[in-house]
């Protein structure tokens, strides 16, 4: 799953790309914003357990808490960064 969001670092809003992937077994989510020279994140750890998907960024200070939606393409949610908490939907995106 590749999706797409807008966070809101003070007052500044930040897009976000989280890429999610099965690699040789293992879940692997990474972010990256378009805004901050798309450096890219791998989370230490993600867990998706029905329509519940939480994932964390240690190097970033960052979670982040949600609910995929009942088609799977969209994740509504909050993103928390050292004293911030934004709300946060990602939508996916088909790339080719």
């Amino acid at each position: 799953m590749a999706g797409r969001g807008a966070g809101d670092k003070a007052g500044e809003k930040l897009r976000l790309i989280l890429k999610v992937a099965n690699e040789n077994g293992i879940l692997v989510a990474r972010i990256l914003s378009p805004d901050q020279g798309d450096r890219e994140h791998v989370a230490q750890s993600i867990r998706m357990k029905d329509r519940s998907v939480e994932f964390y960024l240690v190097f970033i200070s960052a979670a982040y808490d949600g609910i995929m939606n009942d088609d799977g393409d969209e994740i509504d949610g909050t993103w928390k960064q050292h004293e911030i908490e934004a709300p946060l939907v990602f939508r996916r995106v088909v790339t080719q």
